[in-house]
Parts: structure tokens; sequence; C-alpha cells
């Protein structure tokens, strides 16, 4: 499956008109957490899908809602592995990103010791 769509898919799709914040699980790179943005924002800054005749646009009678509906839009990336850890400060940068979150429970079982996000290797 195309990583893009993958990305999309584990976020429901594309965020339903008037969501303010949407959580990414599993960013792993830079790449990913750019098309995790680009999914939230209205062209010509994103590929999130426009429809202007819908109730949540009071059927096409808030015409700024496109214009600055990218402005309010809060991306978080979630980290859950030892690759993301280390590619950390390369998604941070990505504009569009606006906080992370590290999974503990998914980046210790990924560092072999499940149900324990409190090992000593794990806070290191």
């Amino acid at each position: 499956m195309n990583p893009f769509r993958q990305l999309l898919k584990s976020a429901g799709g594309q965020p339903p008109i008037g969501t303010l914040t949407v959580l990414f699980p599993y960013i792993q790179s830079a790449d990913e957490a750019r098309a995790a943005v680009a999914s939230t924002r209205y062209p010509p800054a994103g590929v999130r899908g426009v429809t202007s005749m819908s109730r949540a646009t009071r059927f096409g009678t808030q015409p700024t809602l496109l214009r600055t509906a990218n402005q309010h839009m809060g991306v978080i990336a979630q980290l859950e592995t030892p690759k993301a850890l280390q590619a950390l400060e390369d998604i941070a940068r990505v504009e569009g990103i606006d906080a992370l979150f590290i999974g503990p429970g998914d980046l210790a079982a990924n560092m072999g010791f499940p149900g324990e996000p409190t090992h000593p290797r794990v806070l290191e």
C-alpha cells in the first residue's frame, strides 16, 4: 500500500471539516510527517479534499473557511520506535508539525520490552 494512503488511513482518512487537531500515529520520518501535514491542508498547501456545499460549511455560506482553515489546524506526530526517535529533530522541523508525542507503550514494545514503558533502556 502507498505509504501516504496508509498514513491517511491511520488517521481515519482526511479530517472532517471543523477538526482542529489530528494525531498521526507511527510517524517514522520527516517525509511521513510532511505527508501527514499535507493531508490536513487544503490546496494549494496540501491535498485535503475540498467540499464547500456541506452542512459543516453552512452550505457554502462561509467563504473564508477554506482560506483560513489551514492556519487553525494542529498536527501531532506520534513517535513509537527507535527509528522515529533517531529522526525526532528532523520530524520536529517539518513545517506544520505542532507537537510530538512519544508513545511509551509502543516504544517499549518496539525496543523489545513489551509492557515495560518504564524500563531503564526505554527511559534513556
